[in-house]
């Protein structure tokens, strides 16, 4: 299977799960405009994109962003 076709779902599982965390009230109220869309973005620059020096870059910053910035008003991440 190609990597293409593992994005979707893949994106789905984690909605989904970021979803449940917060319905059970074990994350904080999320901005999921902000979270969503850095995440989209940073999968769109990859598939649009391809693979080249800026895509390899911008594309992961973009998705890791979408995971830490949940994270920041849980205390995860260092002052």
């Amino acid at each position: 299977m190609k990597i293409k076709g593992l994005v979707v779902p893949v994106l789905v599982i984690v909605l989904g799960v970021t979803w449940l965390l917060n319905i059970l009230k074990v994350l904080p109220g999320i901005d999921w405009i902000w979270t969503v869309g850095l995440a989209a973005v940073g999968v769109n620059t990859l598939l649009v994109g391809g693979i080249n020096k800026l895509t390899v870059v911008v594309g992961p910053f973009l998705m890791v962003g979408s995971i830490v910035f949940p994270l920041a008003p849980v205390g995860c991440t260092a002052d």
